[in-house]
């Protein structure tokens, strides 16, 4: 990885380079971008890795501040400048200061990402599950590197809540074959994927053992917490709000304030003798949404949502594509719900 950015003739390749750096840096989120050029790799945080990329974004907010500070951009260049701009910030906030690596397991799940490979027919299956084999065969390093940056006192709530995750991600890989890999007529190709996720799985497995027998004895509950100047620190690097916290705090009971008001206004309009509670669950949780038809009852929220939009002119929707509303993977249940754009 370059250390620090070359001679560049304008903007436009140097937002070029800041951005090729970050994604091979962060190549699952490449993958799952569809940048297919990532699907076959996976992150190294490790210590030596990040300091370099570290380095490497120092000098590139350097070079961003001295050469292209003062020049006259156009409306979409001037987007784009604040754009990296802020990334860059980001970054090297996350690398030097908020360190999720080190106390957020669920952090590296993301790194064992693959069902996009395999939910996506974008290319043929051995095309796809080849790049799932090398991803596979990467993940045993990938946990190593785990271990080696996870402190040994994590909150206990965040830890429960990532061997969750992490047995969810253990069920997944156990049912790939049965789930995917029936139509591959590449015997070698099933016989390497079949290895690489032993392999994998019997990483993970340990990884979760050791989180539960040697983690989280030693856990606490609410040691979470970032504290004030990392909280506010985070919301200007990561969000570009630069409001202090007891402003944000204020604010945000006044809304509390204003909604419960209205939340009792409107139970009393349905019914003065039932609380808000029993409101919900009598007109709104019994009329609209049950276990069975939560995903259908979501759909058409879409689909309303939607054509409000297009009724009323308020953006233009470019394709005739649905969101397809599906079961959380196991993994993911952790979350109420999630995107896979």
């Amino acid at each position: 990885m370059t250390l620090r950015p070359k001679h560049f003739r304008n903007f436009q390749e140097f937002r070029d380079e800041v951005v090729d750096k970050f994604l091979a840096f962060h190549p699952s989120f490449g993958s799952t971008l569809g940048l297919h050029e990532y699907d076959d790799l996976l992150e190294n945080f490790s210590t030596q890795s990040r300091e370099t990329y570290l380095l490497y974004l120092k000098n590139a907010k350097e070079t961003l501040d001295k050469h292209f500070h003062e020049i006259s951009f156009d409306r979409l260049e001037n987007f784009e400048r604040r754009a990296l701009d802020w990334k860059i910030n980001e970054e090297i906030f996350r690398l030097e200061e908020f360190r999720e690596f080190e106390w957020n397991p669920i952090f590296y799940d993301t790194q064992l990402e693959l069902q996009h490979l395999f939910h996506r027919d974008y290319a043929p299956l051995e095309i796809r599950v080849g790049a799932a084999l090398k991803r596979l065969r990467a993940i045993p390093r990938a946990l190593a590197v785990a271990r080696q940056n996870l402190r040994p006192d994590l909150d206990r709530t965040i830890l429960e809540t990532a061997i969750m995750v992490f047995e969810g991600r253990l069920t997944y890989l156990e049912s790939i074959p049965s789930r995917y890999l029936g139509p591959l007529s590449n015997p070698r190709l099933s016989n390497e994927i079949g290895e690489a996720l032993m392999e994998a799985k019997l990483s993970l497995a340990s990884f979760i053992e050791s989180l539960r027998t040697v983690v989280l004895p030693n856990s606490k509950y609410d040691s979470f917490r970032l504290g004030g100047w990392l909280m506010q620190e985070f919301l200007s690097k990561t969000e570009l709000v630069h409001d202090n916290l007891e402003s944000l705090l204020q604010r945000g009971k006044a809304d509390i304030d204003r909604l419960t008001a209205r939340l009792m206004e409107v139970s009393r309009t349905l019914d003065p003798a039932l609380s808000p509670h029993e409101a919900f669950r009598m007109y709104v949780e019994h009329d609209h949404f049950s276990e069975e038809s939560i995903f259908q009852k979501t759909e058409s929220m879409l689909e309303s949502i939607r054509q409000f939009l297009i009724d009323r002119h308020i953006i233009s929707v470019p394709s005739d594509v649905r969101c397809a509303v599906r079961p959380m993977p196991e993994h993911m249940r952790w979350a109420f719900a999630a995107m896979d754009s």
